[in-house]
């Protein structure tokens, strides 16, 4: 992932800060994505890489899914906190 990239998720994750720190105005726009596993490795098969962008409180669902991502040849790297909102990257080994 070159600089540029980054610098349009730091600005991407700063324009999410600002828009969440105005506070969350309807409980109904928060959307949890539930997907099955095998849609997920079959989506994942041809990955190199993706981000997993979230609060600072999402240690355990990172874990998790660093433990589901292994098997499948993925290493898990922290890029920083913007804010309170933690950059994780997965890159295949």
């Amino acid at each position: 992932m070159n600089q540029t990239e980054l610098n349009k998720y730091k600005a991407m994750l700063e324009a999410k800060q600002a828009e969440l720190s105005l506070g969350l105005r309807n409980r109904e726009d928060i959307a949890i994505e539930k997907t099955p596993d095998a849609l997920d490795e079959v989506q994942l098969a041809g990955e190199r890489e993706f981000m997993l962008v979230g609060l600072s409180s999402m240690e355990h669902f990172e874990d998790w899914l660093a433990g589901r991502c292994g098997p499948l040849g993925f290493n898990r790297r922290t890029y920083g906190y913007y804010g309170g909102i933690k950059v994780v990257l997965f890159e295949r080994k």
